[in-house]
């Protein structure tokens, strides 16, 4: 009896042992490679009017490439000299289409994180 209840214990530990590193292995895998739904997102500030669709497809593959999640735009004027394109004109809002292209098109089976 005593027999058993020490194999028992044995085998319980060792198993509790092996989940415990397989665990530690997943998390260790999620943290460097983790899930599109935990990736960070920021607001990505387009400097009152002064915005181009190479700058905005250079920003975005630095945002890919640092692992962003998604992006928030907001038009930022205050103190900044305006530059060509007029917020919600028609070249911005194809600016706008754009960026949701890029995104898109790098990633087509996930849904667009820019709003």
């Amino acid at each position: 009896m005593k027999l058993a209840t020490t194999i028992s214990g044995w085998m319980l530990g060792l198993a509790l042992l092996a989940s415990f590193g397989c665990a530690h292995t997943d998390l260790a895998r999620r943290f460097d490679e983790p899930p599109a739904s935990a990736k960070p997102h920021t607001w990505w500030h387009w400097m009152n009017g002064n915005v181009t669709g190479a700058g905005i497809t250079a920003d975005l593959e630095a945002m890919h490439e640092i692992g962003l999640g998604g992006a928030q735009i907001f038009n930022v004027s205050e103190g900044i000299p305006p530059g060509p394109v007029d917020v919600m004109s028609p070249q911005f809002r194809e600016l706008v289409k754009h960026a949701v292209s890029e995104v898109r098109g790098s990633r087509p089976s996930t849904p667009c994180r820019c709003w």
